[in-house]
């Protein structure tokens, strides 16, 4: 007999092998857990049966009108998903549907890792909050998603009342807020605008949100659109507008009034056909301090436009990060005192408007400062009309790859010169002038630049970054003075904590 192989197995092992065979019974390797997004729901009416709950992918622009804050926390705020986010422009990014049981439930299971949002919606009910889910690596509980009650309302408002938190208010026509009666909207609260809706403050309204809860102001389309047209009005009789964690989306006006005055913080402007705020007042009426401060823009041709501000009283326009304005960030008229300081505005001006568009845009004003603001990738960055004379300081600003830093000309109905003071200011990478000096029949008085960076430029090789008398022998001198030898950013720019 011919000795076994020492390659094989010797035949004594081989019941051993055969039962363990039939042990494993083809065992296969344990497949790799999927990860996943679970939760449930909750309804005003208790049935939790048939709410639709959607599943999202971050679209890729909701960072940019918050690059300026995020980079920056001196100003602006941070991203806030209930504020900037809505899942009726979002289908493009719809990555799932689920329809709950009687139990609430809902699963999106074998999910990539990755961002998303979760938002739920039911006839007869508002849309829940939004919710973000972070998976990666493991699988996400979302809580609990709830739904909240709607109420359509009709009558105007004629006794001190209160729209509650977590409920959604529908305004179907004009309603009217009547003097002495306060209407107080708590955190939380959503209002949603029909067609032509509005509301007409003659009273007050409070608006007071808190951070992750912030009040929602929209258009009540299922696909709302930047010119469906609602509006907040304020009256002449109004208390001024006082806004403070608030959201406004999709509309063609956000806030107008008829008195000057108002204080609107940490609030979220975002796609308006038209205006966000809009303070118009009398220069010879008593009003309250204007202040604008830490807010965030997205896609609104003029974010803040205000119109007669008396020498008395102050205004203060701060820390805001504007982006997307195709018109002016901030359109100043009529301005007897205040402040512009350290503001991030970013992309403005480039929608195409005939005539000189920007970030800054100021007209007839005396006794103002700008300061300490960035203006970046901007068609002006600063833009003047008629009237703004020697007592606005323009000062201690970084001017970045915008068209032209400032440009200086002229407005029909009220030509007169143009003649701030223009120092200490950074100015880089600016693709066509440092500064126009134009409209020079009207503009007749000497421009004091003394002390600036012109991005590494003097003598011959800056006056082709200048347009003054240079180009145009009946405009006067743009007066350059000391050039500062460097941009020193710590003094040039957007302001600490």
């Amino acid at each position: 007999m011919a000795r076994e192989s020492r390659s094989r197995f010797p035949r004594r092992w081989w019941p051993l092998l055969l039962a363990l065979a039939v042990l494993c019974g083809g065992c296969k390797k344990p497949e790799e857990e999927k990860n996943g997004v679970t939760g449930h729901v909750s309804s005003p009416d208790s049935d939790a049966a048939g709410v639709t709950v959607e599943l999202y992918t971050p679209p890729a622009s909701t960072t940019d009108a918050w690059a300026g804050s995020a980079a920056n926390p001196e100003v602006g705020f941070l991203y806030d998903l209930p504020a900037a986010w809505d899942y009726r422009r979002q289908a493009t990014q719809l990555q799932a549907s689920f329809t709950t049981g009687a139990d609430g439930a809902f699963e999106f299971p074998d999910l990539a890792d990755g961002d998303y949002i979760l938002s739920a919606r039911k006839a007869g009910c508002g849309w829940s909050v939004p919710c973000a889910a972070n998976v990666h690596g493991q699988s996400v509980d979302a809580g609990t998603l709830t739904l909240p009650e709607v109420h359509t309302l009709l009558a105007n408002v004629t006794a001190d009342t209160r729209w509650l938190s977590g409920r959604h208010y529908v305004i179907q026509s004009a309603l009217a807020v009547a003097a002495g009666v306060t209407l107080t909207i708590e955190p939380g609260a959503v209002v949603r605008f029909a067609m032509d809706a509005r509301i007409n403050v003659m009273g007050t309204l409070i608006a007071e949100g808190e951070p992750g809860r912030f009040i929602l102001f929209t258009s009540n389309e299922s696909v709302p659109d930047v010119m469906d047209p609602w509006y907040i009005l304020f009256t002449e009789s109004a208390s001024p507008p006082r806004f403070l964690y608030c959201a406004f989306r999709y509309g063609e006006d956000a806030i107008r009034t008829r008195l000057p005055g108002g204080r609107i913080e940490y609030c979220y402007f975002g796609s308006f056909g038209a205006q966000g705020v809009s303070l118009l007042g009398n220069a010879d009426a008593e009003m309250d301090s204007i202040i604008f401060r830490r807010n965030v823009t997205n896609s609104v041709p003029v974010v803040l436009q205000v119109i007669n501000v008396p020498a008395e009283r102050p205004m203060l326009i701060e820390r805001n990060a504007i982006a997307g304005s195709s018109k002016y960030g901030v359109d100043l008229q009529t301005v007897r005192t205040g402040a512009v300081h350290c503001n991030w505005f970013y992309d403005c001006g480039h929608g195409g408007t005939a005539g000189a568009t920007g970030a800054l845009h100021i007209f007839r004003a005396s006794d103002l400062d700008v300061d300490h603001n960035e203006f970046r990738e901007s068609q002006f960055g600063v833009d003047l009309g008629s009237q703004v004379d020697s007592s606005v300081h323009i000062h201690h600003n970084y001017f970045y790859l915008d068209t032209t830093a400032m440009y200086v000309g002229y407005t029909p109905d009220s030509q007169g010169p143009s003649f701030p003071h223009f120092n200490y200011n950074c100015i880089q990478t600016i693709k066509i002038y440092h500064i126009q000096l134009s409209a020079c029949l009207v503009n007749t008085e000497p421009l004091d630049a003394t002390n600036n960076y012109w991005d590494g430029y003097s003598g011959t090789s800056l006056q082709h970054f200048l347009y003054d008398r240079e180009d145009e022998l009946r405009c006067p001198y743009i007066t350059v003075g000391t050039i500062l030898p460097t941009c020193n950013r710590d003094e040039a720019g957007l302001c600490g904590m």
